[in-house]
């Protein structure tokens, strides 16, 4: 069974104008995950901390806000700066996955461009917030 965000997500994104061409209204999915399997990557120059083309890899599962797991947020970063990462990512779900890239630093709460998706969300766009708490981050999705 689909959670409802979804369900209600499935409906509410595409409706018709009176002239019945299909318009994107926005909708918003509330997830939060938790720290799953990370991996990195050291790359030369070698060192204590993270330098340009280390990589950074993961997979965390993906919760509704009741508690249901609904999928994995699997992600690829590579540090192309002083504590700057370039991401891409997909966000997989019951109805579909979501595309991800962003740029910026490894701060706590981010955002992140959604740039695509399959299945019920074919050709998505928008952006996904997060907002980090110790091993819990909530992911906040808003789909234009």
């Amino acid at each position: 069974m689909f959670p409802l965000a979804l369900v209600v997500l499935t409906a509410a994104v595409v409706t018709a104008t009176a002239s019945g061409t299909p318009s994107r209204r926005s909708s918003v999915l509330h997830f939060y995950e938790n720290a799953g399997q990370r991996v990195f990557i050291d790359n030369a120059p070698k060192g204590r901390n993270p330098s340009v083309g280390d990589v950074f890899i993961y997979t965390n599962p993906v919760f509704t806000r009741h508690g249901g797991r609904v999928g994995s947020d699997r992600r690829v970063c590579t540090v192309v700066g002083p504590l700057v990462l370039a991401c891409a990512g997909t966000l997989q779900l019951p109805n579909g996955q979501l595309m991800l890239q962003s740029l910026g630093t490894a701060a706590a709460g981010t955002s992140q461009a959604v740039v695509g998706g399959t299945g019920a969300f074919a050709g998505a766009r928008g952006v996904l917030a997060t907002h980090s708490t110790g091993t819990r981050t909530t992911i906040d999705i808003t789909l234009q």
